[in-house]
């Protein structure tokens, strides 16, 4: 997929969202009837977009200084949550989510190489606020912690050489979304999270001896994310 058009996906999300949300405000009151099943489970598609980092100490003829690019992917993910404290306009909920691995690249073609980050079994913890917009719909606002995978590497394009190293990294989440209920037992969500910048705390020795040491990283990155969702 082009770079193009996953920004044209990630708009495309962003736009009825902002509608929606500032249509909130004037909505009339509706009766929110408590759900029986309180807990659900889900299957999503989720695409990731930021700035992705490496900083290896030394001088990058192809970067201003490190390594530093723009990149998004695309990953399947699984959440499990709980419903409770429900009443006729709002209800929360914790969520336990699950990302498989996100990857991205960058050409250094001064070296004839590439550089890329990966962060893999992404697992997240957040509290949902939900509120009540329609009688089959709600928003919400979200905050929570993560953990994940955080690393990456380099390799010669004629794969001479992949040197690589990682290690876990915790974060913050921020987010919001919509929950539309397609009928009793499923719903549908669209999320969009805000991650906190992370970095390695220290240079990760990389696995290989071509290439040197350095720390991995991301800044402003934001997951957006379409979740299918089953009530049990």
């Amino acid at each position: 997929m082009t770079t193009i058009l996953k920004k044209f996906l990630l708009v495309a999300f962003l736009l009825p969202l902002m509608v929606v949300l500032s249509y909130a405000a004037d909505a009339p009151e509706v009766d929110y009837i408590a759900p029986v099943n309180n807990y659900y489970a889900g299957m999503s598609v989720n695409f990731i977009s930021g700035d992705h980092t490496q900083d290896s100490g030394g001088s990058w003829s192809n970067y201003v200084d490190q390594p530093l690019w723009s990149d998004e992917d695309a990953s399947h993910g699984l959440n499990f949550g709980k419903y409770f404290g429900s009443a006729a306009e709002y209800r929360h909920a914790i969520e336990v989510g699950y990302i498989s691995a996100f990857r991205t690249e960058d050409l250094v073609a001064a070296a004839n190489s590439h550089v890329y980050n990966e962060y893999k079994n992404v697992f997240t913890f957040d509290y949902l606020h939900l509120r009540t917009l329609t009688d089959n719909m709600e928003y919400f606002g979200s905050i929570g912690i993560g953990i994940m995978e955080n690393g990456g590497g380099q390799y010669f394009n004629d794969n001479s050489a992949d040197d690589s190293a990682s290690e876990n990294e915790t974060f913050m989440t921020f987010g919001g979304g919509l929950l539309y209920e397609l009928n009793d037992n499923y719903d549908l969500k669209l999320t969009l999270k805000k991650y906190t910048n992370v970095e390695t705390a220290r240079e990760l020795d990389l696995v290989g001896t071509t290439f040197s040491d350095r720390k991995f990283g991301f800044k402003d990155a934001y997951v957006t994310s379409a979740s299918l969702q089953y009530n049990f």
